[in-house]
């Protein structure tokens, strides 16, 4: 009799049980989507007025290079973590896994080494401006080989990520994206963990080092420019202020997901009590980093007036099209009425017409 209860209960399938992991995460998926059209069409705005209305220097190759590494991990990254949040049990491509993970770590830590050369290249403008500068072949070098070294500290990814398999009573198997099975019970994530916890801190006091240093600098020669290099002085000052403002940028949008993974390194990985507010918020707040590829269009729109005018008139050329579509459509809209005029009067002249014939034929014989 219990064999027959057993074998007559119904087991939710792999698919029921996706949809109510799938909503659990709702909040996340709509978090990850907001950004990732935000940054899309941000970073697109910056590298069309750059690219077109920005004079080569150095500030105009930084800057193409972090939208460059923004753009990517919002057209790569970002789709694969929204696909792993509506498919939380049905992530079967374990080579979109690892590649995608990959890139998103290769972008992140990417865009904290270019943020060191930028620090570098101001620090060194700005402290020792009568010493051989940092050209603007230089600039690509140092920036390239800053993303060589991130390519570097990240390809371990590709061994740690994977696939993750998750079994459900009434033998049913799901599949979700995260440190492979083959990884767990082995010390290489914590080992990998603990490193690239080195390295991003190694990140972060450079940057801040070397912004305390320029920030000193600047305070002890505002009162003593001259006259006659007061412009460049200025231009100078506005692109090294927005320069710090990205790194400020990246530094806090980094620092909870940061925090979070020293305490969950600390208590291997049990991080909180899983409440409905902690299972709620926690995924937000450990991709927290991810605010970092959509916050320098808008940092340069509040700090850079020039980028300000030039990315007002970048969107209206990108809207053209759209007006002219609309254009179009008002156009065929009016010829339609105005055909559909037409031929009702057309019909009501035809009408009248034959109405007098008929009236005619009525008429008695004299």
């Amino acid at each position: 009799m219990n064999e027959l209860n057993v074998s007559s209960q119904r087991f939710p399938t792999l698919q029921e049980l996706n949809d109510i992991e799938a909503r659990k995460r709702l909040p996340t998926t709509i978090y990850l989507c907001t950004l990732m059209v935000i940054g899309i069409l941000g970073n697109i705005i910056v590298l069309c007025v750059f690219a077109t209305r920005y004079s080569h220097n150095n500030y105009r190759t930084f800057t193409l290079f972090l939208a460059s590494i923004d753009l990517t991990a919002c057209l790569v990254y970002f789709p694969a973590e929204i696909v792993d949040q509506t498919y939380p049990y049905m992530f079967f491509s374990e080579g979109a896994c690892k590649g995608c993970r990959f890139i998103g770590r290769l972008t992140i830590l990417g865009s904290a080494l270019v943020l060191i050369v930028i620090a570098i290249e101001r620090h060194r403008k700005v402290c020792h401006p009568f010493q051989t500068q940092i050209s603007h072949s230089m600039a690509i070098i140092m920036c390239v080989f800053a993303l060589l070294l991130s390519l570097c500290f990240s390809w371990p990814v590709i061994l740690i990520e994977g696939q993750k398999v998750k079994s459900f009573p009434g033998n049913i198997t799901g599949y979700d994206c995260g440190t492979a099975d083959s990884m767990r019970g082995t010390e290489y994530p914590f080992i990998y963990t603990i490193f690239m916890f080195v390295i991003f801190s190694i990140t972060f006091v450079v940057i801040i080092v070397l912004y305390t240093l320029l920030i000193q600098r600047i305070k002890m020669h505002s009162n003593s420019m001259r006259t006659k290099s007061l412009d460049h002085s200025k231009k100078r000052r506005s692109v090294t202020r927005i320069m710090l403002f990205i790194s400020v940028g990246y530094i806090l949008s980094f620092l909870p997901h940061f925090i979070l993974e020293i305490i969950s390194t600390a208590k291997k990985g049990q991080v909180a009590p899983p409440t409905q507010i902690v299972l709620a918020t926690l995924p937000l707040v450990n991709r927290s980093f991810l605010i970092t590829t959509v916050i320098n269009p808008f940092i340069l729109l509040i700090a850079d007036t020039s980028f300000r005018k030039h990315s007002i008139s970048v969107i209206v050329n990108l809207l053209k099209p759209f007006q002219c579509l609309a254009c179009c459509n008002k156009f065929l809209n009016n010829k339609i009425d105005t055909d559909e005029s037409l031929e009702m009067g057309q019909r009501r002249t035809y009408c009248e017409s034959e109405s007098k014939k008929d009236d005619n034929l009525r008429q008695p014989e004299n």
